[in-house]
C-alpha cells in the first residue's frame, strides 16, 4: 500500500537535503530542482492518476509492506529512505513520476544486497530490475 505525503514540511526537507548533497550531485552529474515552475500543485489529483497507473504494475501489488511516497517538486527525481520511504519530483510528465517511484521501490527492496557497491553500479542494477518488471506491463502511459 502507497500512502502519499506532500506540503511545506516535505518540500523544506527535499530542499534541505538537496542543499546538503549537492557537491555530491554534482559531481554524480545528478539533475536536482531548487526552485518549481507551478507554484501550485493539485497534489490529491495527481496521487489519484499515479494510483491508477500504478496499479497496473503486478510488482507494486506484490509488495507486501507499506510505503511512504513524498511527493515534492523540489530536489532529485527520486530518493529512498530505508525502511519504507521515497521522495520523488513532481515536475516531470506523469509516467516518468511512475518509473520514479518504482525505481525507487526496487532500491528499497535490494539495498540490502547491494549497499557495497557503487552508485553506478547500484543504478545499473535497479534498471535493469525495473525494465524487467516494466516488461509484462502493457502502459503506464493513460490509465
Amino acid at each position: 500500500m502507497i500512502c502519499y505525503r506532500f506540503g511545506v514540511l516535505v518540500n523544506i526537507k527535499a530542499v534541505l537535503l538537496t542543499l546538503l548533497q549537492k557537491k555530491k550531485l554534482d559531481k554524480l552529474g545528478v539533475l536536482y530542482f531548487l526552485s518549481s515552475k507551478k507554484r501550485n500543485y493539485d497534489i490529491k489529483n495527481l496521487a489519484t492518476h499515479l494510483d491508477k497507473r500504478l496499479s497496473v504494475i503486478k510488482y507494486i501489488e506484490d509488495i507486501n509492506k507499506s510505503c511512504i511516497v513524498e511527493l515534492t517538486p523540489y530536489g532529485v527525481y527520486g530518493r529512498f529512505a530505508i525502511p519504507n520511504k521515497i521522495t520523488v519530483n513532481i515536475q516531470r510528465p506523469l509516467n516518468e513520476i511512475v518509473k520514479t517511484i518504482l525505481h525507487e521501490l526496487v532500491h528499497l527492496e535490494l539495498e540490502g544486497k547491494i549497499k557495497s557497491f557503487s552508485f553506478f553500479q547500484r543504478e545499473k542494477i535497479v534498471d535493469k530490475k525495473v525494465k524487467k518488471i516494466l516488461k509484462g506491463v502493457k502502459s503506464i502511459e493513460s490509465k
